[in-house]
């Protein structure tokens, strides 16, 4: 035991010699915590305990991870307020508290049985042990976060589970309520200004979608909580504050009209993100600078392979699906570009060299006009070995950077191709998943493409949650329900 390190007291009565040895193995293991310098990947530790050596258990290397990752999130910005919609103690469930709340609640009100989980296969990933030879190809920068693989990782997802139910982004009302037998009301709250619920009775509970200038939240409490259960006895007033209890609801009115309906679609449409468009910026080896890399053209064989494992090239002309902003009439934005669909979402890549050159431009404006706009940015960087600044780009959109490149060695005489892969967001945006697994070496395959789609989703949708983001939306959330509050002023 150190010096400094101050001797607990010997309990006495029954159990002592238990407690005794529970004592030495915490003080061993705190020793070993503060004095031996820890090694990138390492699984077991030994420690001195009476005298005797002995394998610490893996729980000394978890707890050592999480005391890292503690202190490497302690620099991130305070968490966003908690919503007052939440309840403490209640026995309702709130479908925001966590994504697996939430998704274990759609599990179950929809009658979806969960199926065993698809773990990632190994050979998409390099073994653990050369997670030290790779260094980031991301640079630090102030303002944004690196992401950096964590040993032991590993990407795993259900296969028929929604992304939406996941993320927080589900359409609770179109998916839930509509075309069922519900209510819709509007009220006012001193705070939170006027709110809209809708209200459905199923399955021996009450579940209500509420929205507020701050977000939606869907809420289940059963009718055992409610004193009477129903409806009739209660009334409205009385069950919307059990969904709702930390609201102070005044001038309650149910609106029955059909058009209020078609205007909660839409609201929650507009919402709810389904389409995505993401910018995607070749730089040649050795480029720094931003000029630059807008002015390649074409690019490298393993350029166009990492194309066609994002998507299909299509003709933009006539082009019937998602656009992503781009001009499908007269190819004013360029005659192709990639496109995907994935897990029912469709995705339009804004790639750099498919878009017009224009001759004596040197920041090619109508290609930065895009990708400038664009949340997420992947840049591709065919010089293996370089950094690559997040701050290349200037713009107030982007919030999410993926940077990938080829491992030397690979995609030539039958060695499959392998890409390293680094993130970054910027400070204010939250954490997403999946998680980057260590080291973040991956074979290009379904594997991977599920991971990486996965990831940058998640990211954009996790983006929006950044203050230059969440203000705007707040702001226009508020709005709508403004006019839903002056259209609706009493109960029809």
């Amino acid at each position: 035991m150190d010096a400094q390190e101050t001797s607990l007291p010997k309990p006495e009565g029954p159990g002592r010699k238990l407690v005794n040895k529970i004592i030495t193995r915490t003080q061993s293991i705190s020793h070993f915590v503060r004095n031996t310098p820890l090694k990138f990947g390492s699984m077991r530790k030994k420690s001195f305990v009476n005298g005797k050596t002995e394998e610490l258990p893996d729980i000394a290397s978890d707890f050592i991870s999480a005391s890292q990752k503690a202190s490497s999130e302690a620099s991130l910005e305070p968490p966003a307020l908690e919503s007052p919609l939440r309840r403490n103690g209640s026995t309702g469930i709130q479908m925001s508290s966590s994504s697996r709340s939430r998704r274990d609640h759609l599990q179950h009100s929809m009658s979806v049985k969960a199926l065993p989980t698809r773990k990632i296969s190994n050979r998409c990933l390099m073994p653990a042990r050369f997670a030290t030879e790779y260094d980031p190809i991301i640079a630090p920068c102030a303002g944004w976060i690196l992401e950096h693989g964590c040993v032991g990782t590993s990407f795993s997802y259900d296969p028929l589970e929604s992304l939406d139910a996941i993320n927080g982004n589900y359409r609770f009302y179109n998916e839930m309520f509509a075309g069922k037998d519900h209510s819709n009301f509007l009220a006012e709250d001193d705070k939170m200004g006027t709110v809209s619920i809708s209200l459905l009775k199923e399955f021996g509970c009450y579940k209500a979608v509420i929205r507020t200038s701050q977000g939606t939240e869907l809420v289940s409490v059963s009718t055992d909580g409610i004193k009477g259960g129903t409806f009739a006895k209660q009334g409205a007033k009385a069950i919307l504050k059990s969904v709702a209890p930390a609201l102070h609801l005044h001038n309650i009115r149910q609106v029955k009209s059909e058009k209020h309906e078609s205007e909660l679609k839409l609201f929650e449409a507009n919402e709810v993100h389904v389409n995505f468009k993401w910018g995607v910026l070749l730089c040649k080896a050795g480029q720094t600078d931003e000029d630059a890399m807008f002015q390649n053209n074409g690019g490298s064989q393993e350029f166009s392979e990492f194309l066609e494992f994002l998507g299909d090239e299509i003709e933009l002309f006539g082009f019937n699906g998602y656009n992503g902003g781009l001009d499908t009439t007269r190819n004013a934005t360029g005659k192709r570009s990639v496109y995907t669909k994935f897990h029912g979402r469709e995705i339009m890549f804004h790639v750099s060299t498919l878009m017009p050159y224009t001759e004596g431009c040197q920041q090619q404006l109508e290609r930065k006009r895009h990708i400038g706009n664009d949340i997420v940015v992947i840049v591709f960087q065919e010089g293996c070995g370089d950094v690559y600044n997040p701050s290349t780009i200037t713009t107030h959109f982007q919030h999410i950077l993926a940077v990938v490149q080829v491992e030397p060695g690979t995609g030539k005489s039958g060695v499959p191709t392998r890409y390293r892969v680094q993130f970054a967001r910027k400070e204010g945006v939250p954490d997403f998943e999946p998680a980057l697994p260590g080291p973040a070496v991956f074979e290009s395959g379904a594997d991977f493409r599920e991971f990486f789609l996965r990831k940058l989703l998640n990211g954009e949708r996790a983006a929006l949650k950044a203050p230059a983001f969440e203000r705007a939306i707040s702001r226009t959330r508020s709005g709508f329900l403004q006019l839903y509050g002056s259209q609706y002023p009493k109960s029809n």
